[in-house]
């Protein structure tokens, strides 16, 4: 029976005197199992994880695969239709990722870049497994903070394996930390994991495993400065646990071979796999070597805190909160950010991809950082002199940026001096208006959390100008080596010149020339006929021969040429003053960079 919206069901026998009350579910309501599963973190996650999936998939192929794209997304397409594959260096992870890809799908640009998309998207949403050791909202500002990172987005929208071993990385440093805060079985599967992807992945993965066991020898011996003696002590009982369970290990040990072995062989069509993964850690150790292509430590020391502003300055205060309450989690973050930097420093062959080296370290602890901010502001409403500051300074911002642009477009020097002399002049005038008044953490606090708007907007602004806005005009550190429309501009015309002379796009027969238009091939794979020379002898039968632009062939009459720019590679020099503001604006360099050309000969 039913009263006043309840139902009552009877439990006691025939009178109906026993009877319970349950309320009923609204319409449309989720039932109870699935409001427990849906919380407003886990949809924070999910449009967290949609977020770095969407930035890191946008327009995935708005440029051509680059020379060291090519070469092996070229061999992976060659394994999977059952050619005898090309001699390259490559990454094994992403080499056995490419050729299932590759017999499942359609080969394109899109899809050889796909997989270090969906790795960057992995790496974004692990910090979920350490809520525990971070707390919720330092684990979500960090999950944020590397969705949107412009180096990691960057790293992940090309065809390279940092992405991969950034993500084995980071899961092996979860193993880390929670095993010393008590895992167990799973944690070493995990572990067995990270390292099997990690080894299989990219030379970086070294200077994280370098930078691993490195910190926590170091957080060992230096465990009585630190006052964490019973932290160590606690993770030895937990130690000599482990030890103890043999069959753990051996399970682990066994997926780690497993793993290892089919995806380093490409599910056993890639045995050569295995040879390359072994060449990674010699090819880690010559990039520390220094030649004249080496962009030099003072390019690192500025693009740190150009493209990653909210991680450095939060993760410095992260770094600060975590010496100061002895947290392993934070202390080990700290080494990997600084010791990576170091590495960074003395590294010839540092690129401007390596900056996500340093990215996600400086995620974790901005997490904490900004995680503690929240939680302040949660515990504590804004006041008045929070409101203040907050407000002045956003509009001072505002305005300040204004002028910045102005003078990036105009060049006109009192521009320049109003963005960044007379707006943090006011802001630091009223923030000593707030001190007088006795709020002196309101001030701070007011500071802090305009501090992380900016950098925030920062943030976003140098993710979509580096590697979301695709403008031939344009020029960005963290792409700067591209290949340029004119690959595309190749294909097109050898498909017109098949059509209207064989009738058959694909059926002209086409030529390469030369070591430097060898990752053409990657471009050229629909053709039916596409041979390679190094040294040029006669065209012989084939009507298209493709040539550096330096290569003359002597060809005669009968072929006319085309010159083509196909690759380019910027580097940050000669910029200052207004040139420099007009870069970082809208990243239009004072002078084109070099681009190498090549010269497309076709028969007449």
């Amino acid at each position: 029976m039913t009263r006043m919206g309840y139902e009552y069901t009877s439990v006691g026998g025939n009178d109906g005197m026993s009877a319970r009350a349950r309320a009923p579910e609204r319409p449309g309501s989720l039932p109870a199992e699935w409001q427990n599963v849906f919380t407003v973190e886990v949809v924070l996650y999910l449009i967290i994880g949609l977020a770095a999936l969407l930035v890191r998939l946008w327009r995935l192929d708005a440029w051509p695969l680059s020379p060291a794209e090519a070469l092996p997304a070229w061999r992976a397409w060659q394994i999977a239709h059952g050619q005898a594959p090309a001699l390259v260096l490559y990454s094994p992870l992403l080499m056995t990722a490419n050729i299932v890809c590759f017999a499942l799908f359609r080969a394109s640009d899109a899809a050889a870049r796909l997989w270090p998309a969906l790795f960057g998207t992995g790496l974004a949403l692990l910090p979920v497994l350490l809520r525990r050791q971070m707390g919720r909202a330092a684990a979500l500002i960090a999950s944020f903070l590397l969705a949107l990172s412009p180096s990691l987005i960057a790293a992940s929208r090309m065809l390279d394996g940092r992405t991969a071993a950034l993500f084995a990385g980071l899961l092996l440093f979860t193993v880390l930390v929670r095993l010393m805060d008590g895992g167990g079985r799973r944690e070493l599967g995990w572990g067995a994991a990270a390292l099997a992807l990690g080894l299989l992945s990219a030379p970086m993965f070294y200077s994280v495993l370098l930078l691993l066991i490195s910190g926590t020898a170091l957080l060992w011996g230096l465990r009585r400065p630190l006052g964490m003696e019973e932290f160590w002590a606690s993770a030895g009982r937990r130690w000599a646990e482990l030890r103890g369970q043999r069959g753990w290990w051996r399970e682990a040990g066994r997926f780690f071979l497993g793993l290892f072995l089919v995806l380093g062989t490409g599910f056993l069509l890639n045995f050569d796999g295995l040879g390359t993964a072994a060449e990674l850690l010699p090819t880690w150790v010559h990039s520390f070597a220094w030649d004249s292509q080496s962009y030099g430590p003072l390019v690192v020391l500025w693009s740190l805190p150009l493209y990653e502003t909210a991680g450095l300055l939060f993760g410095i205060a992260g770094l600060v909160m975590g010496v100061r309450r002895r947290e392993a989690l934070s202390l080990l973050a700290g080494w990997w950010l600084v010791g990576g930097w170091l590495l960074s420093l003395i590294s010839g062959g540092w690129r401007p991809a390596d900056l996500a080296l340093l990215a996600v370290p400086a995620a974790l602890l901005a997490g904490k950082a900004l995680g503690a901010l929240a939680d302040w502001t949660a515990r504590e409403a804004l006041k008045e002199g929070d409101w203040l500051i907050l407000l002045v300074g956003a509009v001072l911002a505002v305005f300040g940026y204004l002028g910045f642009v102005h003078y990036a477009r105009t060049g006109q020097l009192l521009s320049l001096l109003l963005a960044v002399a007379a707006c943090p002049l006011i802001l630091l005038v009223v923030t000593a208006v707030v001190l007088i008044w006795g709020e002196r953490w309101r001030a701070l606090r007011g500071l802090a959390l305009l501090a992380a708007g900016a950098s925030i907007l920062l943030l976003v602004h140098h993710a979509w100008v580096s590697s979301l806005l695709a403008d031939g005009s344009r020029h960005d550190l963290l792409t700067a080596a591209r290949a340029d429309a004119g690959v595309r501009d190749m294909v097109e015309l050898a498909q017109r010149y098949g059509s209207q002379v064989r009738g058959d796009p694909y059926s002209a027969p086409i030529l390469l020339v030369g070591d430097e238009v060898e990752w053409l091939k990657w471009a050229l794979r629909d053709f039916r006929r596409v041979e390679f020379v190094r040294r040029f002898g006669s065209a012989g039968d084939y009507p298209i021969v493709i040539t550096p632009g330096s290569i003359q062939p002597p060809l005669g009459e009968s072929f006319v040429g085309q010159d083509m720019a196909v690759y380019s590679d910027w580097r940050p020099a000669g910029m200052e003053g207004w040139t420099l503001a007009r870069w970082l604006v809208s990243r239009v360099p004072p002078a084109s960079p070099h681009k190498e050309t090549i010269i497309f000969w076709a028969q007449r």
